[in-house]
């Protein structure tokens, strides 16, 4: 791995390749000195990339050259990603070696496209030949695609914990304590008391989604840069929306706890494979471990500190298997829609609470309950804008993967698809995941400002 992005190629005279993009959120840093093409000649001017110095590279030095993309790929996702997370970094030749930067594309593809180039297959001995141009190209799109995927503003990734299993339906298995005794041991000769005499299964299954764009060889000719820019930007920032506009549903329950419940559930057990409401006011079986009206608080609009009191409370009568409240780890998070997070600041923020002459805020700075992690976003008010959320959902809801998000790219003049429609480039982004939960109810509560559960938005 190298920060995220797998490079394992698979190329031929096509320029066909795939990479991996990690989803979990990764480290940024500054990189070292600015890299040259040797002999102090640098890869980017004012005048954009010298098409003619990779050229020469390629043609000296062919797995040198293959290197040197990567690198210089590698590089500039490690200075995005250092700018991002406010790091001050100077090197401009990583910096700028993109579509958006590439001031004249189709002078790169006449330097390159007729330049073959052998390569090795990272972790095998197979080489392989390709042209120097999809080599290139297919380096700038991944990196493309991995920036606009980055750059959406999810809050997904802090409301699941991350598992990879390849199988298309997983289980995961909860140990019960039957017993409710304490622990005691009885004698010297006696044993100790055993734990996880039953178990509870949750089942998660997979969902494979993905989408691609096709590049005509006339943007390349036009030297359409901002065209092809656009169609890569789109890749990664629509399959980045849609990883979002997925969690958001599940940890919502938006189907399986609507008021007529319906697939996907994002609770399969603990008793019956079959999907069950995650939401409920009840503490019916199997959701035995509620308090007596459940995870779903209706007439509990967020108005002020006393409505998170009642998420609060609601959440401290939870029990585990030994039939004991349970010692949540960390801090609680708050997931509100845009239209309620003005609110929620102006609540998690008051060193006072409002109205009450010197009374304390107990959720503000200070307060006992300080430190809620406060998340929002304007895609949860496409599901609601009114319903909100409490407890420790990385506690309860496991993202799947069983397959992470995958690049793959295919190009080059030599291909059918070139032939047949003048396709120059063509890019896929690809991921099978999906979310469940892994407790029945416990650790996460919807809270409703009237009765009625929102509606199932969409498919």
């Amino acid at each position: 791995m190298t920060d995220g992005v797998t490079f394992n190629e698979r190329s031929d005279r096509g320029g066909s390749s795939t990479r991996q993009i990690n989803p979990a959120s990764y480290p940024s840093r500054a990189v070292g000195p600015r890299l040259h093409l040797g002999a102090g000649v640098r890869v980017l001017g004012t005048d954009g990339v010298h098409a003619a110095s990779l050229r020469n590279k390629a043609e000296a030095d062919p797995e040198a050259y293959a290197e040197l993309i990567r690198d210089l790929h590698r590089r500039r996702l490690h200075l995005t990603r250092s700018k991002r997370a406010g790091i001050t970094v100077d090197d401009r030749d990583a910096a700028g070696f993109s579509f958006s930067e590439t001031r004249d594309l189709k002078a790169l593809h006449d330097a390159l496209e007729d330049v073959e180039v052998r390569v090795t297959e990272p972790g095998t001995q197979r080489a392989v030949t390709t042209s120097a141009f999809p080599l290139l190209v297919n380096g700038l799109m991944v990196a493309g695609i991995t920036e606009a995927y980055e750059e959406v503003p999810a809050v997904g990734d802090m409301l699941v914990r991350d598992r990879q299993d390849p199988k298309p339906m997983s289980v995961f298995v909860g140990i019960v304590t039957d017993s409710k005794e304490d622990f005691r041991r009885e004698s010297e000769t006696g044993e100790f008391t055993q734990i996880g005499s039953g178990e509870e299964r949750f089942l998660i299954d997979h969902l494979e989604r993905g989408l691609q764009v096709v590049i005509p060889q006339r943007l390349i000719d036009e030297n359409d840069v901002g065209g092809v820019t656009d169609r890569i930007t789109n890749v990664g920032r629509i399959g980045r929306e849609l990883q979002e506009e997925q969690i958001l549903r599940r940890v919502t329950d938006n189907s399986g706890s609507a008021p007529t419940p319906a697939e996907p559930f994002v609770l399969r057990g603990p008793l019956a494979n079959a999907g069950r409401a995650f939401f409920v006011t009840s503490n019916a079986a199997p959701m035995t471990r509620l308090p007596a009206l459940g995870n779903r608080i209706v007439n509990n609009a967020l108005q002020d500190e006393s409505d998170l009191e009642t998420a609060r409370v609601r959440i401290a009568g939870m029990l585990n298997s030994r039939g004991k409240r349970i010692l949540f780890p960390g801090v609680p998070t708050l997931l509100v829609p845009n239209a309620l997070a003005t609110r929620a600041f102006k609540i998690l923020n008051s060193q006072l609470t409002p109205g009450v002459l010197n009374e304390a805020n107990p959720f503000g700075p200070g307060g006992l309950f300080a430190g809620t992690r406060l998340l929002h976003t304007v895609k949860l008010d496409d599901l609601s804008a009114t319903a909100w959320y409490y407890g420790y959902p990385q506690r309860v809801f496991v993202r799947k993967w069983k397959q992470p998000p995958e690049i793959s790219t295919y190009s080059g003049t030599g291909t059918e698809s070139y032939t047949r429609t003048r396709e120059a480039i063509r890019v896929r982004l690809s991921w099978d995941m999906e979310i469940g939960a892994t407790d029945a109810g416990v650790g996460w509560v919807q809270n409703l400002p009237a009765s009625t559960a929102p509606a199932r938005a969409g498919a």
